[in-house]
């Protein structure tokens, strides 16, 4: 049994730079799965806007274990 190794890319620069559409063109140019991680931090972002946690939560642990438990994300296969 051969063992596959694993490739991550993480691609950084400021909000509106193309990161986004960078990492698509590149994914598929290179057959690779892509995990947006800007489009979760949107979603948990969104989250905290809709519920108000803000500064009420003690700790950030506090906030990302009340978000987890009503966030669900789902992982599709890119098109």
């Amino acid at each position: 049994m051969s063992q596959m190794k694993s490739i991550s890319v993480a691609i950084d620069g400021p909000a509106g730079a193309g990161k986004s559409t960078v990492s698509r063109l590149l994914a598929e140019a290179m057959q690779f799965e892509i995990l947006d991680t800007g489009a979760m931090y949107r979603a948990f972002a969104w989250l905290d806007l809709q519920k108000n946690y803000g500064p009420k939560l003690s700790s950030k642990i506090s906030v990302w274990n009340a978000m987890v438990s009503i966030l669900r994300m789902q992982f599709a296969q890119s098109k």
